[in-house]
């Protein structure tokens, strides 16, 4: 914008020229973007990707320490929850060295070292996201053998080893 103006073009023409690129340029189909906007809670929380609700049961369930979380997650729990878990991981890429995720995708390849390094972390507890399942979520990573569902909604999942730290919040379930 401050380019177009210093160019002689008048304010309303940068506008519409830096509005028309923005739409343009946009990765986002132009009729799905008013579907998007939220207000409150909703705007810093879309329910397709967050979930107060778990966040809530959490706490209620006294689930604290080190978990495994999907990488979109990691912000979102340490926002909420610090300092009473430690993430696992977190989409800022620059807060782990590469080598960190590189271990979690080898892990993902294999059961046996996907199990250990849950074991390495002194990890009892997950927090996955349900929409967007892949190497770095680690949805399909928690069998039912050893890992039980506590929590479900439209975007989180959280599992807890079966004769972890919290059996009783499993056994309950």
């Amino acid at each position: 914008v401050d380019s177009l103006l210093a160019r002689g073009v008048n304010g309303r023409g940068a506008l519409l020229t830096a509005a028309g690129l923005t739409i343009a340029g946009a990765r986002v189909r132009i009729i799905d973007i008013p579907s998007m906007w939220g207000t409150g809670n909703a705007a810093i929380e879309p329910a397709s990707f967050f979930s107060p609700q778990a966040i809530a049961f959490i706490r209620s369930e006294g689930l604290s320490g080190p978990l495994f979380n999907s990488n979109n997650l990691g912000g979102y729990l340490a926002f909420n929850l610090y300092p009473d878990v430690q993430i696992f991981q977190d989409s800022r890429f620059q807060s782990y060295p590469p080598d960190h995720f590189r271990a979690i995708l080898r892990a993902s390849e294999s059961p046996q070292e996907w199990a250990q390094m849950q074991l390495a972390a002194g990890v009892d507890w997950a927090v996955l996201s349900r929409p967007r399942p892949d190497a770095l979520s680690g949805v399909g990573r928690f069998p039912q053998a050893e890992w039980t569902t506590v929590f479900r909604d439209e975007a989180i999942e959280i599992v807890v080893r079966r004769s972890g730290r919290f059996a009783a919040v499993a056994a309950k379930r």
